[in-house]
Order: structure tokens, then C-alpha cells, then sequence
């Protein structure tokens, strides 16, 4: 689940401007964004949208249930080019959209009476300013044990990151990263055979490899086969193996997006 909070500006106000969220959060976001570009049923509902196709409309939303609430929800993702996590124009449509991702989290801050103005998602609570700072703190503590489950009502947020075991860690990350890197060198060789070995070789050749998070290497014989042009691609089983495995994640998150869920296998 991501939060949000806010940076104080002079009118108090939630914007764009101060709007502050997670940069881990931002990155999870940005791959579901932009693994759901690679949907080709979402463009094609885009496109029947934007030009008022009510027949392939209706088709697509009769195949599948969700697309129109996510249309409403994401709007035409393929309109202009492609946003980059960096820009403006991405923190902007996450601003927008924010209701959908986060949670907001309130600050912690005295409230005038009498007129107490309470924030959504927090409550007001009495605190004794007589006793001792200490005693404070431990009828606190006990107050939260004792009701913070009854007064714990705030919504949970409409898109959040498929965790079937209740947590999603760095690995995941990882292979959602790895997966549509492999997937986009295969679309694109330059210099080595259409097939998971080829690709497994243009991924080594990226003079990026180590910094995307892959550590794959030739063995000093494999390496001088290779610039011999002797190389075989059957000395390649454990990469073909690999490239296999991420392109086949690759089309899992990519067909999955449609539900409305990411990043499911």
C-alpha cells in the first residue's frame, strides 16, 4: 500500500507542487504504467474511444469486463508519447489520479477550538496536558490497543501491487525490470540469432548489462568460441533458460493488466 503526504505550502492546501510521494513507490507505478502500454487490447480500446469506434468498443468490453473502468480510471494512456518517470507530466497524472494509489496520511497537529476541523482519513483525540510526558505516552499506547482497530475505517485504495503472500520484495522488482529489458532486446537484435540464446548474447553485449541487474557472463571457452564464430547456441542452456523465464513474465504482467492487477505471473 503507498502513502502520500504533503509538503507545507502557504494556502495549506493539497497541489501538485507539494505533493510528495515514496520514490519507490513512483517506480512501482511508473513499470505498471508502462508495462500497461504494452497492452495491445487497452490501445485498441483507446483508439476505439478516441474515435468514437462504438462497435470495437462494445466488442472489447464485452471481452473483457474491466476495460471501461479502467479506461475511466487511467484514461487514454496511449494519447501523445510515452511519459518518462522523471517528468513533470508523470508526477502530474499520478497527482491527478492519487485517490487510486495512496492513501493519504495526515499530519500530526494541534487542532483550534472550538472548531475542530478533522482530516479525512484521522481522528481527534483528547490529550491530558497535566501529567507527566511519560504517563501521557502510556495512556496513548493503551488507547491505540484498545480501539485502534474500531476507529481504523479509512478505505484501502482501488490499485495496489499484487502480493498473493501479503508482500512483494526487491526480487520482484527486479524481474519486473529484467523482463521487459529482455523482452525489448529480443524485439531488436543487431548482431546475433532470433532465439533465446541470440538474445541472452544481446543482453551481455548492452554496454548497460550490469547496471540493468543482469550478471550473466561467457565461460573464458565460450567466450573465445564466440569471437571465433565457432559458439554454439546449445552451449547456452542455462540462458536460454533465463530469457525464457522473463519473456514468458514479460507476457504474464503484460496480459494481466487488463484485470486491473500487476505485477501477477
Amino acid at each position: 500500500m503507498f502513502k502520500i503526504n504533503y509538503l507545507p505550502n502557504e494556502s495549506g492546501k493539497p497541489s501538485s507542487e507539494n505533493f510528495r510521494i515514496d520514490d519507490g513507490a513512483s517506480r512501482w507505478l511508473w513499470w505498471w504504467y508502462r508495462y500497461f502500454m504494452e497492452n495491445t487490447d487497452y490501445e485498441a480500446y483507446c483508439v476505439a474511444r478516441r474515435e468514437d469506434d462504438e462497435t470495437m468498443t462494445l466488442e472489447l468490453e464485452k471481452r473483457f469486463p474491466k476495460i471501461a473502468e479502467l479506461y475511466d480510471d487511467w484514461g487514454d494512456i496511449h494519447r501523445g508519447r510515452p511519459m518518462q518517470r522523471n517528468e513533470n507530466q508523470w508526477k502530474q497524472w499520478l497527482y491527478e489520479r492519487r485517490h487510486l494509489f495512496f492513501i493519504d496520511v495526515p499530519a500530526v497537529q494541534p487542532l483550534a477550538l472550538p472548531a475542530v476541523e478533522v482530516t479525512a482519513n484521522a481522528f481527534a483525540l483528547q490529550i491530558p496536558t497535566s501529567l507527566a510526558k511519560e504517563e501521557v505516552v502510556q495512556l496513548f499506547t493503551k488507547f491505540i490497543d484498545d480501539h485502534y482497530a474500531s476507529i481504523q475505517t479509512s478505505p484501502l485504495p482501488k490499485y495496489q501491487l499484487y502480493a498473493p503472500e501479503g508482500r512483494i520484495d526487491q526480487t520482484t522488482f527486479q524481474a519486473v525490470k529484467k523482463s521487459f529489458y529482455v523482452q525489448t532486446v529480443s524485439e531488436h537484435h543487431e548482431q546475433y540469432p532470433t532465439s533465446n540464446a541470440g538474445t541472452g548474447l544481446e543482453v551481455m553485449a548492452l554496454e548497460l548489462s550490469k547496471e540493468l541487474g543482469f550478471s550473466w557472463e561467457l565461460e573464458p571457452h565460450q567466450q573465445e568460441a564466440l569471437e571465433n564464430g565457432t559458439l554454439s547456441m546449445l552451449d547456452l542452456d542455462s540462458i536460454k533458460r533465463q530469457v525464457g523465464r522473463y519473456k514468458s513474465n514479460f507476457a504474464a504482467y503484460v496480459t494481466n493488466t487488463i484485470d486491473g492487477v500487476f505485477p501477477k505471473k
